[in-house]
């Protein structure tokens, strides 16, 4: 199992509540048919509203792409809106980041799990497994990860065998173009490793997985 499969049994209060107000959005904006029925209106507000989303995650993966495809070396598209994103996080980048791997597949073999890495190098001379994370932010308010954000990192972090390396999410903002964020987990790396460690134990229970032995 990947770390995400593994820690999509927690609760995401606030991936849920962003969904909401997505749907209270879509329902208040969008124009009402003439003679529409309230079932009919109500479909309509569900497929707008996932719209919505789809193009935000939709935004979201093509600037992971862009992202991977700078430091590989390959042709950057980059986002339509996102030119100003991509150089502050080259900017970013050049400045703090020495670049080891992107997209970096891993299985552990004794650990059970495994996952796909967006960027692992040193920054600031430390080893460290990053993660970019691109979200609406609030003008002039500080960007709070998720804890599912650390748990990820810690995962991968242990996953590929460096406990030691820094926890970072490089946050780009979908609505403020050319800003971006570090967040850090670091100093959180120990216990976070111990609760993805729990929710994986969770996990294997739940779906009678048992690498090794009998899953009767």
């Amino acid at each position: 199992p990947s770390v995400t499969n593994v820690l999509n049994i927690m609760a995401r209060p606030g991936l849920e509540n962003w969904k909401q107000e997505q749907m209270v959005l879509a329902a208040l904006t969008l124009p009402r048919l003439p003679g529409e029925m309230d079932d009919a209106f109500a479909v309509r507000v569900v497929e707008d509203a996932r719209a919505h989303s789809e193009a935000a995650a939709t935004w979201g993966s093509e600037m992971h792409a862009a992202v991977a495809a700078y430091h590989l070396g390959q042709p950057v598209n980059i986002p339509i809106g996102g030119e100003d994103s991509m150089r502050a996080y080259c900017e970013w980048a050049e400045e703090y980041l020495i670049h080891a791997d992107s997209e970096r597949p891993f299985a552990h073999p004794s650990l059970g799990y495994g996952g796909t890495l967006d960027l692992a190098g040193t920054v600031e001379d430390y080893p460290a497994v990053l993660d970019i994370k691109t979200m609406k932010t609030e003008p002039g308010k500080e960007t709070k990860g998720y804890e599912t954000w650390g748990l990820q990192l810690a995962a991968y972090a242990y996953g590929i065998e460096r406990p030691d390396a820094k926890l970072l999410n490089v946050v780009i903002s979908s609505n403020e173009p050319g800003r971006l964020e570090i967040v850090e987990w670091t100093d959180q790396s120990a216990v976070l490793w111990e609760m993805f460690q729990h929710l994986f134990a969770v996990w294997k229970w739940s779906k009678k997985f048992n690498p090794g032995g009998s899953n009767a």
